[in-house]
């Protein structure tokens, strides 16, 4: 049997990708799956920041707008804990959150706050789709904890205008 309703037809099940926002102290969406598919009422003219809603709003208290291009890490794929000493490879996983076709990133890493040589991403992500990109090699010599930081920039060679999504810290 088929339970039908007429409840919830206008809903959409969809991950926001809710970044948190330092100024104003908020989480706000990114997703291009939850931009402009809300219903215009003149009861809320303005999100909560106090931005005008467009004809086509976007759900919940901010309204955003996707960019275009738009790269992110998403994890760090290896080197894996428990740490073998020695020379290690240091992957991330890159992920596209813009509404274009991501070609291209800049990927700057550090190990214990010391800057590594950057590495650089080229290849075809549409949007939500994500590729391993390795940075280098580290030779972890000694046992101990070791904090590795890495962040993109400069998605498709423009500005990153949605850096909430850039940056990995493990």
């Amino acid at each position: 049997a088929v339970n039908t309703s007429a409840y919830d037809q206008n809903s959409s099940s969809a991950d926001p990708l809710f970044r948190f926002s330092v100024a104003p102290d908020f989480y706000m969406p990114g997703s291009d799956s939850v931009n402009n598919i809300g219903f215009a009422t003149t009861d809320v003219p303005r999100d909560l920041t106090g931005a005008l809603r467009s004809v086509t709003p976007d759900p919940g208290a901010y309204e955003f707008s996707v960019p275009g291009a738009d790269a992110g890490l998403t994890r760090l794929i290896a080197p894996v804990s428990p740490l073998t000493l020695g020379n290690q490879n240091v992957d991330v996983r890159i992920k596209s959150f813009g509404t274009v076709a991501l070609t291209s990133a800049n990927i700057d890493w550090t190990i214990n706050g010391v800057a590594q040589t950057p590495a650089f991403w080229t290849g075809a992500l549409n949007f939500g789709d994500s590729a391993t990109q390795s940075l280098g090699s580290y030779n972890f010599a000694t046992s101990g904890f070791y904090r590795i930081k890495a962040w993109t920039s400069n998605p498709n060679f423009v500005n990153d205008s949605f850096p909430l999504n850039d940056t990995i810290n493990v």
